[in-house]
């Protein structure tokens, strides 16, 4: 026989194999791009540096200390095996070649595993000489469809081994039924170890569980022989076995962090806003071709980021050819159902299962999903992004049944030649289906990145000198958790697979508490413009180094940098020292602190992010330990409150105590008392001055104290305003009032400021004038009346020339229909000089019709200054003393201070609201709405963000501290965020989401920069596809307090150990830390520290994780099983020469 008969017999014979072979290099070769890494967005990429991150493995399996403070692993340990082989390869090949060849080679082996399944369940369909056909066509499907298209162009590697190695896993388990070789075993447990990356995620990790338990069972429906069976259970029980090494300790990760998962800010986030794009683009008929929300996704907010967008969704033979795999799929199951091949249409459940399941809270049935999302929180936040995860119950079922599909259609033709056209047709479809991927567009071209040398130069440099100092890299991520760089990368956590260091990044704050409070005090401190504060900051986390990178920009997504604010708090910032500089890339060494003699004891119910932004505050930075064996110091402000309320005149939070009875001793101090804002009270014709100060409540008894008192001789003229300074408090309606102003107690004795006004108004008619022009001090209302078409909300603003503002806060009228009219006072008094202007304008530029009826300004000048103020003496320091006993409640009132800096909701002015907006997305009809009424806001969001803000001026933060807190319910989808920023930023000093699906209240410290006296406080509500985000606000609230206010703490008996008795392990808290040695007591040290108390520091010996014993029994098991093989299969091949020897 010729050679050229020989090999087109060899072709024909192979010619799905080939055909599949040339379309997976022509991807290749479109694809490849020389000196280029490819890394997506969500980043795992241990081939920049695979030694480390081996390293790192072996050493601490079971716990990443290089994460942030230091965290349990969840299951990024099962990406070992491919980070060995990466380590390897690296001798041979350069490392963005090995990052290409991954995803390259993946490709090849999804389409060839799935050929070769899907060839394998031909024989119970069709003859032998077929098997060429359901190869090819079986590899096809799998290539063929959008969900190909969204695991490469955003090449996240647990999905792309998910994708590769699934179908790998199943089709050697086919082979080890077939051949019970100890090769295949061996090849089995090499398959299975390589789809450990798919566990980079465990959600992902047991989708493919439920995949392999699936197709198990399908084959020991098919399968006759017992003993096959048999081999079946043992292949799959293998298949899982050597992953022991990841999944124990995993299961102590979220039985110690599932409550910080729960919690974490970004997590609530991402959660909520997924669940949203969810169920708006999981519809029913977006599933079966994959077209979820990534393909609608507009990273910029204007256009799509995948760039055939429109032929997918807009054009109709485009979404036509995107259903070809689903009607064969269709088809395949009829020919199932018709041939009585009962077991194969599992392969059939399973894929309408899978349907099922992503479409979520969807009809029909979308009422499960919704009671899972709401009772089992750990369900909302692991299946939130459903169709990333549940994807394999449809993909993996489609091929085979779509390649019968095809095979019962071909079979309806009589002529070879219309078969070879009709098949022929349907491949080109299918190819037309992923066209980009056969053009060059299989990876987003941003992922082709050049990574600069001096990357490496700062990890050769950390690895030589010390690479264990924890890292913060400023400035911060300024998307989400990505970072964008100037080299083209956008995404999250590079650094971590190049530097040898701990890094602090919002990205690996995850899941840990103590991660999250760290970044967010760090975050706060960097931005609050004093770089002594950020330092102390630094040092409460023991960080070693800040790194500026120069490399990072603000991207087509993001907000820009403020690199004067970065070389204030940096560069020249004379407590971080610069060491070495690489290219755009500086190393600032963080000085040490002083060593503390002794160590504060603190109760352990506090929340350990407002203590510490206390204690940074607070000059010197305290360090403390706690224990709930030892009784300590409690900070009221910064318990960990069961419960918050407001009203217009207090904040109260309260706190129950959980531990054994103690004493404990309040002090006063007096200097303290007279710093603190005024409460004015007008009672009975007497006017009354205190300091403002928190009541502390011990089983609803407060805890009576005593404070300086400015009275005011009995009157009988009663007054109409009081002012001190220039704060109006308007008597004239209520003749019993409490009021708590901003200015501090002893500015007012030593200041004499205080006056009363008494005379009667002059009316000035302003219609047509607009502006008055004051000649003494003034105390101004305006009373408006206008008439306009329809409802609408006006701003309206009272101006002045001299402060360059409004004076007047909040400035949102709601009019109504028809008639309208409102009073208004300002709460300041007008300065001699002064052009005071109005505006009230329609805040619809299509509302241009409105009529003023009246505009009218009452003045008052008529004021009598009070000089004759005597204070009452009370002690220098007062000592308060009293028991808790376990049960007791304790509770703390704040007093709602009024004043220009800060802002309460509601007021008490009801006819005046905060400044909204609503902002639609893709011009959608006005379906949203903001509703004030009974002094609650109504947010109602569609397509749309609606938010509600006030402008708060004049902010005073030297020797204060901002309270931040907001109460609420979600009632349905995206909770609302509570956030803060200045006006000419685009970043949010301050941000935090409610609860989903509950009601909600909190409060929060956030440290104010020194220079900045303006700020827009906001509710923000998202809402996103067809079910609105509907969001009820209560109260709402920001008041700048005294730092002494926050610094209220009741002290036990023994308050202080040394530290010659505390232990350190610069790593976060653990219950899982154990230590060799005597007498070790475990401590929490800084609200973060693993520490223990000690009788000397030589009685801790050893520290170790101990879930990294099961770690290491999992890589013996793994080394055991694969030596065991090798040797069984060098003894056969031994017996087998010997049978041919003789």
């Amino acid at each position: 026989m010729s050679y050229f008969k020989k090999a087109s017999i060899s072709l024909k014979n192979n010619l799905g194999i080939v055909m599949l072979l040339i379309i997976s290099l022509l991807v290749f070769l479109t694809n490849f791009k020389l000196n280029y890494f490819i890394i997506g967005n969500d980043n795992f990429s241990p081939e920049l540096n695979p030694g480390l991150t081996l390293k790192r493995s072996l050493l601490n399996p079971a716990w990443r200390s290089y994460r942030v403070l230091g965290i349990p692993s969840d299951s990024e340990q099962g990406d070992i095996f491919r980070t060995t082989l990466f380590y390897l390869l690296q001798t041979v090949l350069p490392s963005w070649l090995i990052s290409q060849l991954y995803i390259f080679i993946t490709f090849f082996i999804a389409v060839f595993s799935m050929g070769s399944i899907t060839c394998w369940f031909s024989q119970f369909v069709a003859k032998k000489k077929h098997k060429q056909l359901f190869f090819f066509f079986g590899g096809l499907f799998y290539i063929s469809n959008l969900l190909t298209i969204w695991v490469y162009f955003f090449p996240v590697h647990l999905f792309v081994a998910a994708f590769a190695f699934l179908p790998l896993v199943i089709w050697q388990i086919i082979k080890t039924v077939d051949h019970p070789k100890p090769i295949n075993y061996l090849t089995l447990i090499l398959s299975s170890l390589l789809l450990g990356t798919a566990a980079l995620t465990a959600t992902m990790f047991i989708i493919i569980a439920l995949v392999i338990f699936i197709f198990g069972f399908l084959l020991l429906l098919l399968l006759k022989n017992k003993e096959k069976m048999v081999i079946l259970i043992k292949a799959i029980i293998l298949v899982f076995i050597v992953h022991l090494f990841w999944i124990v300790p995993f299961l102590f990760y979220v039985s110690s962090q599932k409550i910080d998962l729960q919690n974490s800010q970004i997590n609530r986030e991402i959660t909520s806003e997924t669940i949203a794009n969810e169920q708006k683009y999981n519809t029913f008929l977006n599933i079966p071709r994959y077209a979820f929300s990534w393909l609608f996704t507009q990273e910029d907010g204007k256009n799509y980021t995948y760039p055939q967008f429109s032929w997918y969704i807009k054009s109709p033979l485009g979404t036509a050819i995107s259903y070809i795999p689903l009607f064969l799929f269709v088809c395949g199951t009829i020919y199932l159902i018709k041939k009585r091949q009962k077991p194969l249409l599992v392969l059939s459940i399973s894929y309408f299962f899978g349907w099922f399941l992503i479409k979520g809270v969807n009809p029909p049935f979308g009422i499960i999903f919704i009671w899972l999302q709401k009772y089992v929180p750990l369900f909302e936040q692991v299946f939130r992004w459903q169709s990333s995860k549940l994807w394999p119950l449809m993909l993996l079922p489609l091929p085979i049944v779509a390649s019968i599909g095809t095979y019962g259609l071909l079979r309806l033709l009589k002529q070879k030649q219309q078969k070879a056209i009709l098949g022929s047709f349907i491949a080109l479809l299918l190819l037309i289906n992923v066209f980009p991927i056969l053009i060059g567009s299989l990876i987003r071209n941003s992922m082709y990145v050049q990574i600069p040398f001096q990357y490496q130069q700062l990890a050769n440099y950390l690895k030589d000198t010390n690479p264990y100092g924890r890292i913060y890299i400023a400035p911060e991520a300024n998307t989400q958790y990505f970072r964008n760089y100037d080299w083209g990368f956008w995404g999250s956590v590079v650094l971590n697979y190049v530097l040898p260091n701990p890094i602090i990044e919002k990205a690996l704050i995850i899941g840990s508490d103590e991660n999250e409070q760290a970044y967010t005090l760090l975050h706060n401190s960097y931005y609050s413009q004093d770089p002594e504060l950020f330092d102390k900051a630094l040092q409460q986390y023991n960080v070693s180094y800040v790194l500026s990178d120069k490399y990072i920009s603000k991207g087509v997504v993001g907000y820009k940098y403020d690199w004067s604010l970065h070389n204030q708090m940096v560069e020249k910032n004379s407590g971080l020292v610069l060491l070495k500089s690489f290219g755009k890339l500086k190393l600032y060494q963080v000085l040490a602190k002083k060593e503390a003699d002794e160590y504060l004891i603190v109760d352990t119910d506090h929340n350990w992010l407002r203590l510490n932004t206390i204690l940074t505050k607070n000059s010197p930075n305290q360090t403390y330990v706690s224990s709930f064996d030892l009784p300590g110091t409690l900070y009221p402000l910064a318990l960990n409150q069961k419960t918050i309320t407001f009203d217009q005149n207090t904040i109260e939070t309260n706190w129950r105590y959980t531990h054994k009875s103690q004493n404990f001793t309040w002090n006063i101090d007096y200097q303290e008392l007279i710093n603190s804002p005024t409460k004015v009270q007008y009672q009975n014709g007497r006017i009354s001055l205190t300091p403002a100060w928190p009541t502390i409540k011990i089983n609803k008894e407060p805890v009576d104290i005593q404070v300086p008192k400015m009275q005011l001789p009995q009157t009988t003229l009663i007054p109409k305003f009081i002012t001190v300074n220039d704060q109006v408090i308007d008597l004239r309606k209520d003749q019993n009032k409490k009021v708590v102003l901003n200015t501090r107690f002893r500015d007012i004795y030593t200041d004499k400021n205080l006056s009363v006004w008494n005379g009667n108004s002059t009316q000035l008619d302003l219609l047509g004038a607009w502006q008055l022009q004051v000649s003494e001090p003034t105390i101004l209302e305006l009373e408006a009346t206008f008439e306009v078409p329809q409802k609408a909300n006006f701003s309206v603003c009272v101006w002045s020339d001299l402060q360059q503002r409004c004076l007047n806060k909040p400035n949102q009228f709601a009019a109504l229909k028809g008639s309208n009219s409102f009073t208004l006072l300002i709460p300041k008094i007008i300065t001699s000089r002064e052009v005071i202007k109005m505006y009230i304008k329609p805040k619809d530029t299509q509302i241009s019709n409105f009529t003023y009826k009246r505009l009218q300004a009452n003045v008052y000048t008529n004021s009598e200054e009070i000089s004759d103020l005597n204070i009452s003496k009370i002690p220098s320091v007062q000592t308060y003393n009293f028991a808790l006993h376990q049960g007791d409640q304790i509770s703390m009132s704040l007093p709602m201070i009024q004043g220009s800096e800060n802002y309460h909701y509601p007021e008490s002015n009801s006819q005046f609201t905060p400044e909204t907006s609503i902002e639609y997305f893709d011009n959608k009809e006005e379906t949203s709405d903001i509703n004030t009424k009974n002094n609650t806001i109504m947010m109602v969001s569609q397509e749309a963000n609606t938010s509600i803000y006030q402008l708060i001026n004049q902010i005073h933060s030297e020797g204060k501290i901002a309270l931040i807190g907001a109460s609420g319910t979600n009632v349905q989808s995206i909770p609302y965020e509570l956030k803060l920023r200045q006006p000419e930023q685009e970043f949010n000093l301050y941000k935090r989401m409610a609860n989903r699906h509950e009601s909600d209240a909190f409060l929060d410290f956030v440290i104010i920069p020194t220079v900045q006296n303006q700020y827009y406080t906001e509710i923000l509500a998202k809402g996103i596809g067809a079910q609105p985000s509907i969001n009820q606000i209560n109260n709402w609230f920001f008041q700048m307090i005294p730092v002494t206010w926050a610094n209220i703490h009741i002290k036990p008996d023994i308050t202080m150990i040394s530290s010659q008795h505390i232990c350190t392990l610069n790593q976060a808290v653990s219950p899982y830390w154990l230590t060799i040695g005597k007498n070790q007591q475990p401590v929490r040290v800084n609200g973060w520290e693993q520490g223990w108390i000690v009788d000397s520091q030589e009685d801790v010996e050893k520290v170790f994780y101990w879930p990294n014993i099961f770690s290491y029994l999992g890589y013996g098991l793994i080394v055991v099983l694969g030596l065991g093989l090798i040797s069984q299969a060098w003894l056969v091949n031994v017996a087998k020469r010997a049978d041919k020897t003789e």
